[in-house]
């Protein structure tokens, strides 16, 4: 992976964040907790799953990149199980999104640091094997499209954005 690819990876993941952050600014509860469809998350379920996300990736990278043991073994909890074993709808959302937001600060500023050959550096995913900090942070990035949809899709059915913006 070459510099530019690493800055236009960096500049993503930061503008994804901030446009998170834009999209939740001024919700209010009740809009955030609306669920449009039994089977989608609502938008407290949303900024949850991106902090817990976040913060399983951000414990990868440091384990990856801190560590002197070659190729880590790392930690593993299934994201999509947490809502069902953690009540998402008792969270604050303000709350839940400064949680993410400075966990993604903390991710970022530790990628900054690294140069081209620790990139490469892997860890092993229990069930995926070897998984270097360029494949993690890629994955991060297409995960922050995936939701920024899902809540610009929400949005727009709850008529707090338009289509055309």
């Amino acid at each position: 992976m070459d510099d530019q690819q690493i800055h236009w990876l960096l500049k993503a993941l930061r503008e994804a964040s901030g446009e998170i952050e834009e999209y939740f600014y001024g919700l209010d509860y009740q809009d955030a907790a609306t669920r449009l469809d039994q089977d989608e998350p609502n938008l407290i379920e949303v900024a949850a799953r991106l902090r817990d996300n976040e913060e399983q990736v951000l414990g990868w990278l440091e384990i990856i990149t801190s560590t002197r043991r070659r190729d880590p073994p790392l930690p593993y909890v299934n994201i999509d199980l947490l809502p069902f074993e953690r009540d998402y709808s008792r969270l604050q959302v303000r709350k839940v999104l400064r949680q993410f937001i400075s966990l993604r600060r903390r991710t970022v500023h530790l990628l900054w640091d690294l140069d081209n050959r620790e990139w490469k550096y892997q860890g092993i995913h229990p069930y995926r094997g070897p998984i270097s900090v360029q494949e993690i942070v890629q994955e991060l990035n297409w995960h922050d499209l995936r939701y920024l949809w899902e809540v610009r899709r929400t949005l727009e059915q709850l008529g707090r954005v338009h289509a055309d913006t």
